[in-house]
Parts: structure tokens; sequence; C-alpha cells
């Protein structure tokens, strides 16, 4: 059976109390799949979105803002890619089987408190529908067989647990 790609969700790892690294969360209907995200990557998928927003005749600001538009929404790539792809893309990405998962749990971040006035302006950069306006972010917090890892993400708490509970049983 191929393997389905159900939610891609951008994280921080956090791998001490300073330090933090963005990943990507791809959740297959089989196991977890971790994406690193680094300079190079991210340089190159905003040269290719220019070009091919060059080539779709968009201007010098339709270019710009379609480059700025990568930190947005640079992890939907990972829904083009096939897993063995993600894998392959940089050296330290991993996966994680269901039975490499000792125990998986969710902490729901703290919403904002207080008015909030959004601003609409015309330019599109990105789908903001699937972040939660966060004080706190939430948690996945994976204790595997290799040792626990801790992840914050401001993406839909709900679609995420809903991804991971149809593979990992959350």
């Amino acid at each position: 059976m191929e393997e389905k790609i159900l939610e891609v969700v951008p994280v921080n790892w956090k791998k001490s109390m300073f330090k933090q690294e963005p990943w990507a969360l791809v959740i297959t209907d089989q196991r977890m799949l971790f994406a690193k995200w680094t300079q190079e990557l991210f340089k190159k998928e905003s040269e290719r979105r220019k070009e091919e927003t060059k080539e779709a005749g968009g201007g010098k600001l339709k270019q710009f803002f379609s480059q700025m538009g990568t930190g947005f929404t640079y992890y939907k790539k990972y829904y083009e890619m096939t897993p063995d792809d993600i894998l392959k893309e940089h050296n330290e990405n991993f996966a994680l089987a269901p039975s490499d998962i000792i125990s998986l749990d969710m902490k729901k971040g703290r919403g904002k408190g207080g008015a909030i006035i959004n601003v609409k302006v015309g330019v599109n950069i990105g789908s903001g529908g699937d972040i939660d306006e966060l004080e706190t972010p939430h948690e996945l917090i994976i204790t595997a067989k290799t040792g626990k890892m801790i992840f914050t993400f401001n993406t839909n708490f709900n679609k995420v647990r809903g991804a991971l509970s149809q593979a990992f049983n959350v």
C-alpha cells in the first residue's frame, strides 16, 4: 500500500532551553517524517518561487512577494514530495514508525486574550487559516526508543492530533 501524507506541520525542535531548530513534521498514515529546514534549502526554494513567478509573467513586485511568502508556506512543498524524497532531502532527516514510539503527548497552547484587530491588505502571502493565534505554542512530546524530543507548533491543534491519531492512536 502506498504511503499517504496526512498533514505537514512546521515545528520548532527544542534542542535545549535556549536552542531551537526549525523542522517540518510530515505525518503519514504509516509513520512520522522529520525534515530539517536549512538556510540553503530555504534560499533554494525562495529562488525557485521567484523564477516561477517571473516565468508566469509576474513583475518585480510580484516576484518579491512570492519570495517573501516562502517563510509562511515553505512547509507545504512536502505535500508534493514522496516520503522517500523527503528523507533524502537532507542527511539529518529521519522517520519514526509507531514501533519506535514509547509515548506521544500533546499539550495545547494558551490562546491570546484581549481584543484582536485584523487588518486586511491586498497581498496574499500565505493561508493563515491553519495558524492558531497563541500566547504560548502547542507542544508535541515524543518519547522514542532513541530519546525524548519536544516540538512546538502554532498550526491547528485538532488537525495535527487528528492526523497523528490515524497512525499513532493519539
